[in-house]
């Protein structure tokens, strides 16, 4: 049964990152995994690369955003997991800074990016 659930698993993920789109917003070229307004789907050089590699380039393009949750910015932006980070708790909650040599700082609120500066 597992072994089942777990092929059945993987059959769902391949489809999940079988099309990466390029948009640009504000002046900023944008990565995702749905069409947006006159998008384009990426050229054939790139629709032949695996999953993993369209994934890979996706994440290498992604900047962290405002409302973003701690595990997402590890998860699924360049900037990755902080080299350090600072944290406090106040009666309104943990309040964190984590620190990128070269990129910059990003802010915490109870777990949610509240500012980024580079």
């Amino acid at each position: 049964m597992k072994q089942i659930l777990g092929v059945f698993t993987l059959l769902c993920l391949q489809n999940t990152f079988a099309e990466v789109y390029t948009c640009t917003n504000k002046g900023h070229t944008v990565y995702q995994g749905k069409p947006c307004a006159g998008s384009t789907s990426l050229n054939h050089a790139q629709a032949s690369m695996g999953d993993a590699q369209k994934y890979q380039q996706w994440k290498a393009a992604r900047e962290p955003k405002v409302g973003m949750s701690g595990d997402q910015v590890i998860k699924t932006t360049k900037w990755g997991a902080p080299e350090r980070k600072s944290s406090y708790t106040t009666s309104r909650g943990k309040s964190e800074t984590w620190y990128y040599p070269e990129l910059g700082y990003i802010a915490l609120k109870n777990g949610v990016v509240i500012s980024i500066s580079q």
